[in-house]
This record gives C-alpha cells, structure tokens and sequence, in this order.
C-alpha cells in the first residue's frame, strides 16, 4: 500500500508539472506550424471582425470553399477571446483545456485516477504536440472521445446510459462536430449509436415514459449537432461541403476530393486499413526525420511560399500515437480481462475493436491525428478494466510513466519548451515587418503566413493584403 502511494505520488507530481509547463508554453511560445498561420487564425479573424475579407483575402480554397464550409464553433470562440483581449497565445491553452476536461469527465462519471489518465493523454506524441497549438484536432478528438467512452462503459456494464453520461456526450458531439469536418459526419454516426443503444436498453426495462423523453431530447441533440451539416446543405447543396461526395448517382456541389489525402509514395495503391495500420505501428515512420515527431508528422516545411514539390518519403504523415504506447496498452487490456468468460472479454475487446475496424477504411485514415480519439478509447477502457481488475495496478503505473518519459526523450522535451517567443518575435525573425510601408500588398500563392503581413501586426495604418491562387501573377509594381 504504501508503496502504491508513493507511486501515486509521483503520478501526480508528473500530470501537474506536465499541464503546468504546457500551460507555460502554451502563453509563452507561439505556435508558427503550418495550419495555425495558413487558416485557422485567419477564420478567427474574419468569424469575429478583427479582418474583412476587403483587408485580407486568402487564396480561393481557404476563403471560398475552407471558410464556407469547414465547422466555425472553435474559429467563433477563438475569434472573440483574441478580439477581446487581443493575445492570440491565449487562444493556445484551448486544446489544453480539452484534454484536461476529458481527464475529469473520466473522473467525475468513471472514477479514473486523473493524474495517470493525464500522463497516459500526453503519452500520445499528437496529443502532447497538439495540447499547445492553434490545430483542432486535440480539442475536437476530446470533446467526441467523451461521448465514445460513455458508450463503450455502458455496452460493457450491460446497462443504460445515465443522465449525466447523456448530457455531457450531447455538449461534446455538439463542439466536436462543430469544430472539425471529419466529425460533421463522425458525431451524427455516434449520435444514432447512442440512442439506439439508449432506446435498447430502455425497452428492454420497459422504462416507456423515459423513451418518450429520449426522443425529444434526440432532436434537440442532433439539431446542435448537425448544426454545420445542416447548414452546408442549405447554403451549398451539400452537407459535407467543401468534399465532393456522390449521393445515389448524384454529384453533389464540392471542391476538395476525399482522394486529398495522400500518404508516403510507396504506399500509394495500397487498401486504406493496411495504411492506417502501417501507421499505428509507426512502420518507416522515422525515415529521414530530424524529430520522429512533429504536429502533423510531415517533414518540416520552410518560411516563405509555399514549395513547387513536396516529396513524399516513407515517413510523410505517418505515425503518431508511439507504437510502444499503443501495444502496451493492448497488453495491458488483455491482462486485466483474463479469467473471465470468453463472452465478457469480447465485451470488453468490441468498443476499441470495432472503433478501429470503422475507422481503417475512411479516407485519411493513416493520418492520426484527425483520429486520436481511437488512442483515447483505447486508454479509458484499459484504465476501466484496471480499475475493475484484481491484478496489481503498481506496474500499469510505471509503464505509464515510462512512456511518457519515452516520448519525452525521443523529441528532446521540444513540446514543452516554454521559451518566451511572441508573434512579434516570429514576424521579425523572419523580415515580414521590412515588407510593411503601408501600401497594399500582394503574394503569389504564399499561404503559410501571408496573415502576419496584414495591418493588425503593423503600425503603418490600414492597407489591404491579397493572396493569388497558383498560376496568378501580381501587377507589376
């Protein structure tokens, strides 16, 4: 026992300097990647009026097809934190906040040690990364695993879904949907699982009163849900806009091709679940790379215009969740079921399983990061049968630990350096202020960062920036 505290101890004393330094970093450092500069600080901008479209206007594909139908719920709340207290680094602590409020809500329903479901999140090298980032994935993953492990705890418990359970997996398929577009269609799925599985449970305790309030609680749920859905049908004839998709023969109005997301070369041709499976296992996942892990585990892009090739090596968007981590975990769930009957193991084996098998084949599979929550049910059912287990919970504890600090070691600790670095730092270590003389600008397909160059980061009054489409040229001066 005593020696289960002192473990416990430094579970806690490890989750909280954890959160505490990528709280540091999160206010300290700001996040110049890639998808941070390119759109979504741009979206925020435009969703709470501190640019118009007159002042800036992005390349086609972000402003016409991205902006229109991507989800805007994070863009509306990350807008108008920025407008109001005019610190883009505050808006850096939101995916922080997500996984820190899916450690509690694991707490608060499923009484799961938070400091060992903290150390077991940020075990997970997209996780870790994208904690202190402007990226959605991490926010939109956590808020739609919620919802995911209720169900998966139910299913296994062979009993209905509380109260509580039901309203805080409604408010998290709500924000994930709305925040990201692969859960426009992913939180509608789990939304009908869940109330099959509800109304199921329902019948069969003949509780018909609650059946009644189960369904006009379902269309209350599913109009905050497919919200963004709902509206991209209005407006653009497709739910799923700005992706093409063919409805019964019939092409509906799109502009991105699910076929966007291409993985290394010499996979290409390959089924969709061998890739995704490749990736978990992180199979050549570190060829040619500096850093084994990176926010969307692509080679590291240079300032400036966007380059004419991107080469696609054995590592290009491949890997993520540290093969160890998600092996372990496997292990660990296969040894806190032995001894039960054949049919409560498979109980127990069917959420993760069939959350993989259902996940495999979708277009971007081996892309983790827009997935992670399969790594996070994976943990919350490992942790419940831990919890549910006879066998000692001391060397679950240290195999934790060991992967976080694996992970830690394997990236130099580089994604919790809380090294103060400012926008204003980023925009002059780069010379975007010497481009500024207050006159209008134009850029030739530049994408990355043609953002910083608007007025808002300047002092020499308000002048309008353009981005050109590929192929288009800027007037000669």
């Amino acid at each position: 026992m005593r020696r289960k505290l002192g473990l416990d101890a430094v579970g806690i004393a490890v989750a909280a300097a954890a959160v505490l330094m990528l709280c540091l970093r999160a206010v300290r450092h700001f996040d110049d990647s890639w998808d941070a500069t390119s759109y979504h600080l741009v979206f925020a901008a435009f969703r709470a009026g501190i640019l118009t479209p007159e002042d800036f206007t992005p390349i086609p594909l972000m402003l016409d097809q991205m902006y229109k139908g991507f989800p805007p719920l994070l863009d509306i709340i990350r807008g108008y934190v920025w407008r109001i207290t005019g610190s883009i680094l505050l808006l850096q602590l939101f995916n922080l906040s997500a996984i820190v409020a899916l450690a509690g809500f694991w707490r608060l329903c499923f009484q799961l040690p938070m400091q060992w479901t903290l150390i077991a999140i940020l075990s997970i090298p997209l996780l870790q990364i994208g904690a202190t980032t402007l990226y959605v994935d991490a926010w939109s993953n956590c808020f739609f695993a919620m919802p995911l492990s209720a169900l998966s705890a139910s299913f296994i418990e062979r009993r209905r879904l509380t109260r509580l359970e039901l309203a805080i997996s409604g408010i998290g398929l709500a924000i994930a949907a709305n925040s990201k577009p692969q859960f426009m269609v992913l939180g509608p799925v789990l939304l009908l699982l869940m109330l099959a599985y509800q109304a199921y449970r329902l019948m069969q305790e003949e509780r018909r009163r609650e059946l009644l309030v189960l369904a006009g609680l379902s269309v209350l749920a599913s109009a905050a849900i497919c919200f963004t859905v709902w509206r991209n049908l209005l407006l653009e004839g497709n739910p799923i806009y700005p992706m093409t998709v063919s409805i019964l023969g019939h092409q509906l109005r799109g502009t991105l091709p699910t076929t966007i997301w291409v993985g290394p070369e010499y996979l290409d041709g390959v089924p969709q679940p061998l890739k995704w499976l490749l990736s978990v296992l992180e199979f050549r996942a570190f060829e040619g790379r500096d850093l084994p892990y990176t926010i969307d585990q692509h080679a590291t892009i240079p300032i400036g215009p966007v380059p004419t090739h991107d080469p696609r090596p054995p590592s290009f968007r491949m890997g993520g969740y540290f093969a160890p981590l998600v092996i372990g975990l496997w292990v660990w769930l296969l040894i806190f079921i032995r001894g039960r009957t054949l049919r409560d193991r498979l109980r127990w084996l069917t959420p993760p399983i069939l959350t993989a098998a259902l996940v495999a084949p979708l277009p971007g599979s081996f892309e983790l990061r827009y997935f992670s929550f399969l790594m996070l049910n994976l943990a919350f059912v490992t942790f419940l049968a831990a919890q549910r287990s006879s066998a000692p919970q001391m060397p679950f504890g240290a195999f934790l630990l060991v992967m976080f600090l694996a992970v830690g070691m394997l990236t130099g600790w580089r994604y919790f350096d809380a090294t103060p670095y400012s926008v204003d730092d980023h925009i002059k270590a780069h010379g975007f202020d010497r481009a500024i003389t207050g006159h209008d600008l134009c850029f030739e397909h530049r994408n990355r960062d043609s953002l910083l160059f608007t007025y808002i980061f300047h002092s020499s009054g308000r002048y309008r920036v353009v981005d050109l489409a590929p192929g288009e040229h800027c007037p000669p001066r």
